[in-house]
């Protein structure tokens, strides 16, 4: 599967940073948020946009990666797209 990429942003007293993370499932791209949240406490941090287009089938958990290239088109797992942590 290949990863999508994002735009997180950064923002604190001084200012805004942004930064782009890829991500393959939309658990590593929650981790990668909290992640930036403690990594930098003392800024406020979340999804800005999504860069690349997301398939209907993007799968939403890690282990659904693996999973996708042993099915056929049709999935077996109900996906949904999860609500962002942050959304500005």
């Amino acid at each position: 599967m290949k990863a999508a990429k994002a735009l997180v942003y950064l923002e604190g007293s001084i200012g805004m940073e942004m930064v782009t993370v890829e991500f393959r499932c939309w658990e590593q791209l929650y981790a990668v948020i909290q992640s930036i949240q403690y990594a930098n406490p003392s800024k406020k941090v979340g999804l800005e946009e999504v860069i690349d287009p997301i398939p209907h089938n993007f799968p939403i958990f890690e282990w659904q990666i693996s999973a996708f290239h042993r099915l056929s088109a049709r999935s077996l797992y109900p996906l949904a797209k999860p609500r962002p942590l942050i959304i500005r």
